[in-house]
């Protein structure tokens, strides 16, 4: 009986309930749907997953943006995860959506995104989708689309062989190679935006501002190995400019104890070089510096020779062998004697002597003279040795940075007095190259090339020159990581947190939380005058029992906290059954497809916090509605609230005396 007592309410009727939750259930809604809206167009959070993206300064739209691809390797280098990407709007079936061109893996390590099923794109006809995106589409692992330039002519058809689960509008791309959508958007190297998890704010320059304000950096030093005791040592110091203006960069080199200074002009988005000019006076080693970039420089004694030492250590009994006798920077030394177990041979203007190796198997020393100076090659004569190429592989610059472009040199002779067919490889990040030559006695050969990529992070890369699959020769090349490069492309740069979706939405309609805000606030105002209307029929309609209670000796907070009472005990079932009946619209209008908007499906999945809020709010502004429809019978005379008919005057001393009886 007493749960009933206090579960009853006891000015008002349960009839309310039903209008209560119906005028509930709209607010409800309205709210779900700006929350979805909010998810959409609207960084609210810090942006998709704590990401951020990087555009051309003073672009007016993602898609007017222009930045080189290379520097999302800069980026990466310092620590920062970054993702280069390319947009553009694509159709399929009248339904409109958002192709990006990107690495997937790159893509994936910022967003969180995580591939659930087929495999990650690894051809240029190939993408992955992600899930909301494939239920839009409707579209499955193994399917096709066509996919069409949105700036730039062209058509390609490419098969979806992934799909993947991202948060928020992430979830709703078709992912493809990068090298693919350039083709269709921008242009090779070029991208749009990029991607990067976290805020770029933390990037700092450690060698002052002047990075950051210049857009130029130095990105590598090169020079030669060695050189000559008196000679000049020319050093080049290469800078990339990463701003959008052309800009003029002072950079100074030092070497042993002495520095240069160069102002080097570099066009936006280009690199351009700059040289500088050393006495070699002192022989030995000693490192250049140009910023965190070194080049080691051997002085030698300028008649020094050598014989070098690829020069192979084995060769078969009485075979012919050309020796070369060089200087210590490579020069050839003509009219040198050669000697090996026997009589002398001299080198030609070429530098090379044909020497004819001993008969009998053992360890012989190859001696060469030249003057006064001498050099020696050792070598071992084993009969049924395979006759092997002499090789050299060497890198320009030794050192750079992430967007420097090294230059490989491969050089390639055959000592031999036959000639030699052999399968030849240059195997390292970046090149993988394969071919048969053909080698006549004697014969000698270079090449050079860059390799395409594969150094995106500071450390060490070996390049090696293989020979019928036995490694012949290596080469080193060491990749540092530059912060002043990573602030400087971060700098150079407009930086906002969220997606793209997000900002060219805010772009379009300006403050978009206060936007947002504004339909929250109309539609919580629109709820409260519609459940004053309710509540005040009920109130009207026992405005006898409030004046009772009132006439009694009931004071206006008693019966205005009773009435409150009331409302809680309806609002509370009321506002639990338009939670659940705005929950199920909402699924069902995403079930039917009517939550997609351009390509991107609004999410029905509402966190327990915003159902919390929701419920809340709810019984808040019922109870609010409900105060504004009882203040005016809480400030009316008791009397008024009763009916004619049981309204007793109380007679004053007036009508008294007039109806006593006259003593006349």
């Amino acid at each position: 009986m007493k749960v009933r007592n206090w579960v009853a309410p006891t000015f008002l009727s349960w009839r309310s309930v039903v209008p209560t939750a119906a005028t509930l259930t709209v607010f409800g809604i309205t709210f779900l749907l700006v929350v979805s809206l909010a998810g959409l167009a609207s960084p609210l959070g810090g942006g998709a997953g704590g990401s951020g993206t990087i555009t051309e300064a003073g672009a007016p739209h993602p898609l007017n943006s222009r930045l080189d691809a290379e520097y999302a390797s800069a980026l990466r280098a310092d620590g920062t995860p970054a993702s280069p990407e390319i947009i553009y709007a694509q159709v399929s079936d009248g339904q409109p959506y958002m192709a990006h061109g990107a690495e997937y893996d790159a893509f994936a390590n910022v967003t969180g995104a995580t591939l659930v099923e087929g495999k990650r794109p690894q051809r240029h006809d190939e993408a992955v989708v992600g899930s909301d995106l494939a239920r839009t589409l409707d579209i499955e692992v193994g399917d096709e689309l066509t996919v069409s330039g949105s700036v730039k002519p062209g058509i390609r058809r490419v098969t979806v062989v992934g799909r993947y689960d991202a948060p928020r509008t992430l979830d709703d791309l078709l992912i493809l190679p990068l090298d693919s959508a350039a083709d269709l958007a921008t242009g090779q190297g070029q991208v749009h935006m990029i991607r990067v998890k976290g805020s770029v704010s933390g990037i700092d320059d450690v060698d002052g501002v002047a990075a950051n304000r210049s857009g130029a950096v130095v990105t590598g030093l090169s020079g030669p190995g060695r050189v000559t005791k008196g000679d000049t040592v020319n050093l080049t110091v290469a800078v990339r400019n990463v701003g959008s203006e052309r800009t003029n960069r002072e950079v100074t080199v030092r070497y042993r104890g002495e520095q240069q200074t160069t102002t080097v002009a570099v066009p936006p988005g280009q690199e351009r070089t700059g040289t500088v000019t050393f006495r070699a006076s002192e022989l030995g080693t000693a490192n250049a510096t140009a910023g965190e970039y070194t080049h080691s420089v051997t002085v030698v004694s300028p008649n020094a020779i050598e014989i070098p030492s690829q020069l192979p250590s084995q060769a078969p009994p009485g075979s012919g062998l050309s020796v070369p006798v060089v200087t210590k920077t490579g020069e050839r030394v003509s009219n040198a004697t050669v000697t090996v177990n026997g009589p002398s041979l001299r080198t030609g203007s070429s530098g090379v002597a044909v020497v004819p190796l001993p008969r009998e198997p053992g360890n012989y020393t190859i001696t060469a003279r030249s003057g006064d100076q001498t050099a020696t090659h050792d070598i071992q004569i084993v009969r049924g040795t395979e006759r092997e190429l002499y090789g050299e592989l060497s890198i320009a610059p030794s050192s750079g940075s992430v967007l420097t472009t090294p230059t490989l040199r491969v050089g390639l002779a055959n000592p031999w007095q036959e000639p030699l067919t052999r399968n030849v490889g240059v195997i390292g990040p970046g090149v993988s190259r394969n071919r048969t030559v053909y080698m006549p006695p004697g014969n000698v050969t270079q090449t050079r090339f860059s390799p395409d990529g594969g150094r995106s992070q500071p450390g060490t890369y070996t390049y090696r020159m293989t020979v019928n699959g036995t490694t012949l020769t290596t080469a080193d090349y060491e990749v540092t990581g530059d912060r002043r490069l990573a602030s400087a492309v971060a700098s150079s740069g407009s930086y906002a947190s969220g997606t793209p979706i997000e900002r060219s939405v805010e772009g379009v309609f300006g403050n978009v939380q206060l936007i947002l805000g504004v339909l929250v606030v109309l539609s919580a105002l629109s709820t409260v005058g519609s459940t004053t209307a309710t509540f005040a029929q009920g109130v009207h309609a026992r405005r006898q029992a409030i004046g009772i209670h009132r006439s009694t000796g009931a004071t206006q907070w008693r019966v205005l906290r009773t009435i409150l009472a009331d409302i809680a005990r309806i609002a509370i079932p009321a506002t639990g059954l338009a939670l659940g009946l705005s929950v199920v619209a909402l699924h069902l209008l995403e079930r039917a497809g009517w939550l997609v908007f351009f390509g991107f499906r609004l999410s029905a999945r509402t966190p327990p916090t915003i159902l919390t809020a929701i419920f809340l709010g709810g019984v808040s502004l019922a109870l609010l509605g409900a105060l504004v429809a009882t203040v005016p019978y809480l400030t009316a005379s008791p009397v008024s609230l009763l009916p004619s008919g049981d309204r007793t005057r109380t007679p004053d001393a007036e009508s008294v005396d007039e109806r006593q009886p006259s003593d006349d």
